[in-house]
């Protein structure tokens, strides 16, 4: 029995541009299985793949079905990344004692065989320094499965995907939480809100934690979901840093001096 063929090759330009490619080919079926193409400059990247498999055709008032039995090699997925994490955006004020961060992540995913099945991830953080003295940081993340509306009109769909067209404005709804019904029809849907604080003393680190993230709930005979919190408190002495005290709160729960794989890692 032969192991599939694979070959995978990268090229190195000026100006931090990287091309790769990846392709595997059945020896045992003869024919190719997978090809992969990658590429990116700086915070940027995508990928185009190509896959040996049965395509789908979508079908109104029942869904993705199998469209023949035989096998093809047609493109399966596309996308790209936007990261800007190692390199994010900085500003400094009053000799550089005050230091704002931000930095984004983004994922788009394009399914070239369900395209009703994409997705797009959306993950901003900002960071505020106050030297030797404060850390704040705020982040969320926010996840898409129906951005096929967004390009519906240049794909044959049997009927039209409901809901805003403009990822922008659809994005900003998202973010809306003085308007309840722009949040619900928003594609955008939040799956973690968290905020962290870190204060310096002289000889003390006291940390305070605190994320949000919405779990489903059964209550009356009814489905819905409801924003969770889990609060952590944390201070440790510098000079023996084995001698720390941790508070945690998590839907109504208390604890004290819990020892996780977080607390060992700080």
């Amino acid at each position: 029995v032969w192991d599939p063929y694979k070959t995978v090759v990268s090229w190195s330009f000026p100006l931090g541009i990287k091309l790769g490619q990846e392709f595997i080919y059945d020896i045992e079926e003869a024919e190719p299985s997978r090809l992969h193409f990658t590429g990116g400059v700086g915070s940027f990247s995508l990928f185009y793949t190509l896959t040996n498999t049965i395509p789908y055709k979508l079908t109104a008032g029942t869904g993705w079905e199998l469209d023949g039995t035989e096998k093809e090699f047609i493109p399966s997925a596309m996308g790209c990344t936007f990261n800007n994490g190692s390199n994010p955006l900085k500003l400094y004020s009053w000799k550089n004692r005050f230091f704002l961060q931000a930095a984004v992540t983004t994922n788009l995913k394009i399914d070239l065989l369900k395209v009703t099945e994409s997705s797009f991830d959306f993950k901003p953080s900002l960071t505020l320094k106050v030297h030797e003295f404060l850390d704040v940081v705020f982040s969320s993340t926010s996840r898409n499965e129906v951005v096929a509306r967004y390009f519906q009109q240049w794909v044959d769909l049997p009927e039209e995907l409901p809901g805003e067209r403009n990822v922008l404005v659809d994005l900003g709804k998202s973010f809306n939480f003085f308007n309840t019904r722009d949040r619900t029809q928003s594609g955008f849907k939040l799956k973690a809100l968290s905020f962290g604080l870190v204060h310096y003393l002289h000889d003390w680190t006291m940390t305070y934690d605190t994320s949000i993230e919405p779990e489903l709930k059964y209550k009356d005979g009814k489905y819905r979901y409801e924003f969770v919190p889990t609060i952590k408190l944390m201070v440790i002495w510098k000079p023996v840093s084995d001698i720390k005290t941790t508070v945690r709160s998590e839907e109504g729960v208390f604890s004290l001096n819990t020892m996780d794989e977080d607390d060992d890692d700080d």
